[in-house]
C-alpha cells in the first residue's frame, strides 16, 4: 500500500554578497517578523505559547503520553497553533472516549480492545467510516495532517495512524509505528510477545498480515493509476518501527508541508522545530539551513541588517551545533561556510566592525584549513573578502591606516588576487596621499615600496611607481632649494634604484651629474 510521500526537504541555494544574488527560493508573502517570544530556544520563527509548551513537554511525548502526543502532532499540522485550538480537539476526542470506554475497558483481551478502538476510529471519525458501503470514502491521498481529520474527516494513512496512536494511548495501548518507503501502518504490542499490524487506513485492516502472500495479491491498479511506486515484500521486511513520538517528528516533512501545501513561513517554521527535536537528522538540518539563506537574501535586500544580526544572534547555538556533524559530511561543512560568511556580512552592516572582521578571518583560516571539504571554498571565500574590503575602507575612510592593513594579517596579496577586494590599492593610494599631502615623501616613499612588494605588476603598480618617482623628485627639490647637491643625488639615485624605468629621476640625476660635476 502507497499513500504518502517524504518531503525532498533540500535544495542548495546560496547567495553570493559582492556582485550578483543567487537565491533560489525567496517569497514574497513572507510577514513581517513579529516580536519573538522564542528566547530559550535557538529558532528564529515566531512560536506560539502552545508551540513553546509543547517543546517543553517532550519529555512527555517520549514516553508516551497521550495529550503530550496530541499536542505534538498538531504542532507537526502546522495549522492548530494556539491553545484554543487544542481545546477544540481535545473535546472532540473526549467526546469519543466518554462514547466508547465502557465497550472497549471492558474487554479484557488487549487484542479486542485494539480492533473496538480501531473499528470505532473509522466509524466516528472518518468520511463514510460508519457505512460498509462508503468505507474508505475519506481517505485522500495528500491528507496527512491530523488537525484536518477534525474539520474535513478525510485521512491518509499517516494521519489516520497519528490518530489511533494517540487514542490507543488514552486506552494504555501499548503502540509503535511502522514505516514503509510510501506507507505507514500502526503496531500494536501486546502483553504477551504478539505484534498486531494495523492498515489504519481501512476499516478491515486490524492484524492484517504482511506476508509475502499478502503483498503478491494485492490489487496494483490504484497505485498504478496514481503514478506510486507499491510497497513491496523486501519493503516491509527493511521496514523500519518508531515511538509515536518519532512517528510525530517525521509528520513535519509528509505531504501536507510541502511548498504547494503550506506558506513559507509555516514551513520555515516546521523546519527549525523538526530539527529541533531529530537533532542527528543531517538531510533536515541542510534544509533548516536553506531557509536562513533566504531570509539573509530577504532581509539584506529590504536593508534590514537589525533583524537579520538577531536572527543569527538567535541561532547562534544552533549553528555551533552543527560543526560535529560538519565533519562527518562535506554538504553541511560548505554550507555552513556559506552561512558564517553572510553572519560576517551582517555583523558589518549593523555596525560591529570587529565582530565582522573576526568572523571573517575565522572563515578564512577554516577554508585554507579545510579547502578540500568545502567545494565552494573560492566563491566563499570571495563572499568573506567582500566583507573585509568593506571594513577596511570604513576604516580607510577614517583615516585609519595601520587597523585597516591589520585586517588582513601578514597576507594582504591573498585580498589583491580577488576581484572582489580592491581595498589594498586604495588603502595605499589614501596612505601614501596623507604623508604626500603632508610633504612627509620618506614615509610616502616607503609605503609606495611596501605597496610594490605586494603587487610589482598590472596598471595600479605602474601608477605607484610614477607617484613614487614624483615623490623622490619632490624630496629632493627640499635640498635643490638650499644647494645641497649631495643629498639631491643621493635621493635621485635612490629613486633609480628603486625602480629602473624611473626616466625622470634618471634624467634630473644626469642633468645635476653635468651642471655641478658631481662623483
Amino acid at each position: 500500500m502507497s499513500c504518502f510521500r517524504w518531503n525532498s526537504l533540500f535544495v542548495v541555494c546560496i547567495a553570493i554578497i559582492g556582485v550578483v544574488m543567487l537565491p533560489m527560493n525567496v517569497y514574497s508573502q513572507s510577514q513581517p517578523r513579529q516580536k519573538n517570544n522564542t528566547l530559550s530556544y535557538s529558532i528564529w520563527s515566531p512560536l506560539t505559547e502552545l508551540e513553546i509548551a509543547t517543546l517543553n513537554q517532550v519529555s512527555k511525548a517520549k514516553s508516551g503520553d497521550a495529550d503530550a502526543l496530541l499536542m505534538l502532532y498538531l504542532m507537526a499540522s502546522g495549522d492548530s497553533r494556539h491553545f484554543s485550538d487544542l481545546r477544540r480537539h481535545q473535546k472532540t476526542i473526549e467526546r469519543f472516549i466518554n462514547a466508547n470506554k465502557s465497550v472497549i475497558n471492558e474487554e479484557k483481551s488487549e487484542w479486542r480492545k485494539g480492533y473496538l478502538l480501531h473499528k470505532a476510529m473509522h466509524e466516528y471519525f472518518f468520511l463514510g467510516g460508519n457505512s460498509r458501503k462508503n468505507a474508505g470514502k475519506g481517505y485522500y491521498f495528500e491528507q496527512s495532517q491530523l488537525s484536518e481529520i477534525f474539520y474535513s474527516k478525510r485521512f491518509n494513512c499517516v494521519s489516520s495512524a497519528l490518530l489511533y496512536t494517540v487514542l490507543a494511548r488514552k486506552f494504555n495501548l501499548d503502540v509503535e509505528a511502522v514505516l514503509l518507503p510510501s506507507h505507514v501502518f500502526v503496531q500494536l504490542n501486546l502483553s504477551d510477545g504478539k505484534k498486531i499490524e494495523i492498515e489504519t487506513t481501512s476499516i478491515s485492516g486490524y492484524d492484517w498480515v504482511h506476508d509475502k502472500d499478502f503483498y503478491e495479491k494485492e490489487d496494483l491498479s490504484w497505485f498504478n493509476q496514481r503514478g506510486l511506486t507499491p510497497s513491496t515484500y523486501q519493503d516491509y521486511q527493511n521496514r523500519e518501527i518508531v515511538s509515536p513520538f518519532q512517528l510525530g517528528v517525521q509528520n513535519m516533512y509528509n505531504q501536507h508541508t510541502f511548498e504547494e501545501r503550506m506558506r513559507r513561513d509555516d514551513r520555515f517554521r516546521m523546519a527549525e522545530l523538526l530539527t529541533s527535536l531529530d537533532k542527528s537528522n543531517i538531510k533536515a538540518h541542510k534544509h533548516r539551513l536553506n531557509f536562513y539563506n533566504d531570509e539573509f537574501v530577504r532581509l539584506k535586500n529590504s536593508k534590514d541588517f537589525r533583524s537579520l544580526n538577531q536572527m543569527y544572534e538567535r541561532i547562534s547555538a544552533y549553528l555551533q551545533s552543527l560543526v560535529r556533524f560538519a565533519s562527518q559530511d562535506k554538504e553541511l561543512a560548505n554550507i555552513l561556510a556559506w552561512v558564517d560568511s553572510q553572519r560576517a556580512y551582517t555583523l558589518l552592516e549593523d555596525g560591529k566592525l570587529q565582530n565582522a572582521v573576526g568572523l571573517a578571518k575565522k572563515v578564512l583560516n577554516e577554508l585554507r584549513n579545510k579547502s578540500q571539504a568545502i567545494s565552494d571554498a573560492d566563491k566563499i571565500k570571495n563572499n568573506v573578502y567582500v566583507t573585509l574590503n568593506k571594513a577596511a575602507k570604513k576604516l580607510v575612510d577614517n583615516g585609519e591606516f595601520e587597523s585597516a592593513l591589520k585586517i588582513f594579517g601578514d597576507n594582504p596579496t591573498d585580498c589583491l588576487k580577488s576581484d572582489d577586494c580592491t581595498v589594498i590599492r586604495y588603502l595605499y593610494s589614501r596612505w601614501t596621499s596623507s604623508y604626500w599631502n603632508q610633504k612627509q615623501w620618506t614615509k610616502a616613499i616607503a609605503k609606495y615600496q611596501e605597496f610594490l612588494k605586494l603587487e610589482s605588476e598590472g596598471e595600479a603598480a605602474e601608477m605607484f611607481k610614477r607617484n613614487m618617482q614624483g615623490a623622490h623628485i619632490n624630496w629632493a627639490n627640499t635640498y635643490y632649494e638650499t644647494g645641497d647637491w649631495q643629498q639631491v643625488k643621493r635621493i635621485l639615485t635612490q629613486c633609480v634604484n628603486a625602480d629602473n624605468n624611473a626616466d625622470k629621476c634618471r634624467s634630473h640625476l644626469t642633468e645635476l651629474q653635468e651642471r655641478h660635476r658631481l662623483d
